[in-house]
């Protein structure tokens, strides 16, 4: 779907005036040259698996797609996998976030309910937890959701206005504009309930001095409302492939039409929904990555180089954050490290301090979400 390519030649960006960005050449028997193009070339090699595997998650994760009345449904807990849920004939275990929306739907705090539901818990809890549930969906009336599993998990508890997009199309223009401007892939992210996918311009910049980048863009989206289809431009560093994910220019909020209860009017309705999205998409990825999407990220990294930042800015910047993350992204920023980092108490080390300690996350959710949080502050 994609195809191999190795980086360009290196380039530096030296300005006429600040807000006038130019590309000059970079003679190709630099050193640096050439010791940069091994290090973006690994990643291309390391990403472009991770982005076929997505590509794959997408093609066999298909959601299985049923509209049902909240007060239909049954619920009870096992004592060694937690809530279950049924629908028609049919029992499914939730994922963490699915269980986050059915609680929500209920009014009922998802800790709450996690610590009725807990395998520790004795069995008068685990009754109660199945017992809130029922009553609440038991008695909202006529209200009808869209039930959203794969495999037998179920993934998605959404509202019947929930506007479904079909991710293999979307990849599918996705790749194509790509390849038209000559990006290629360098990373990817599924998770059970949203994927990601990075593709770069191969070409090194250096927008300030000693800081060789390359422009890309994020496109990503979620079946099971754990997010928008969105397609977000960032800047690499290459000397330590800190990412920072910037700006969102399309964010389609996953509402439309209520959704008839006929399956087959439901599926036309689903068909014509991507086909305007990928369109949308389509238009977008070619305008982002062309010449003034670089320049802009180029001008806005320049100024955040410029822009002073204290630690006591970056906490309150961050203070959203997991505790522990958030201690570690500052203890990065206050380190003596200007080899993964660049130097200075500025905003431009600051958003390396967050893409770094994104890139050493486990937690693939939380390094889609710390990787915008970076770009947040450039």
């Amino acid at each position: 779907m994609f195809d191999e390519t190795k980086p360009d030649d290196l380039v530096t960006n030296t300005p006429l005036e600040p807000a006038t960005p130019t590309v000059t050449r970079l003679s190709d028997d630099s050193p640096d040259a050439a010791r940069y193009r091994a290090i973006l070339q690994r990643q291309i090699d390391e990403g472009a698996r991770r982005a076929a595997d997505v590509i794959t998650t997408i093609e066999r994760d298909q959601p299985r797609d049923q509209i049902v009345r909240a007060r239909a449904a049954g619920f009870d807990v096992a004592p060694t996998h937690g809530i279950r849920v049924r629908i028609a004939d049919d029992w499914y275990q939730p994922t963490d976030f699915a269980l986050g929306q059915i609680a929500g739907r209920a009014g009922v705090p998802l800790p709450y309910l996690r610590e009725l539901a807990a395998p520790r818990s004795a069995p008068w809890q685990h009754q109660l937890a199945s017992e809130i549930l029922g009553q609440h969906h038991g008695n909202a009336g006529d209200v009808r959701v869209l039930v959203r599993s794969v495999r037998g998990q179920l993934r998605g508890w959404v509202s019947d206005k929930y506007r479904r997009l079909d991710s293999r199309p979307l990849v599918d223009a996705l790749a194509s504009e790509a390849r038209s401007v000559g990006a290629v892939p360098i990373d990817g992210v599924a998770t059970e309930t949203r994927v990601a996918i990075k593709v770069i311009l191969p070409r090194i910049l250096e927008p300030i001095p000693g800081e060789f980048l390359v422009y890309g863009g994020e496109w990503s989206n979620s079946d099971f409302g754990n997010g928008t289809h969105s397609f977000r431009t960032f800047a690499l560093r290459v000397v330590c492939l800190n990412g920072m994910t910037r700006e969102n220019l399309l964010k389609q909020v996953h509402l439309g039409a209520r959704l008839s209860e006929a399956i087959e009017f439901s599926d036309r309705t689903h068909r014509l929904d991507t086909a305007a999205s990928v369109s949308a998409l389509r238009d977008v990825v070619r305008g982002a990555l062309g010449p003034t999407g670089r320049d802009r990220m180029i001008e806005h990294i320049r100024a955040a180089h410029d822009r002073a930042m204290s630690k006591t800015q970056l906490s309150t910047a961050t203070r959203t954050l997991p505790k522990q993350v958030q201690k570690s992204v500052v203890d990065a920023f206050e380190s003596s490290d200007v080899i993964n980092l660049p130097e200075g108490n500025t905003a431009w080390r600051a958003s390396n301090a967050i893409s770094w300690v994104a890139r050493h996350t486990e937690d693939a959710e939380l390094r889609l979400d710390l990787e915008r949080a970076a770009g947040a502050l450039v």
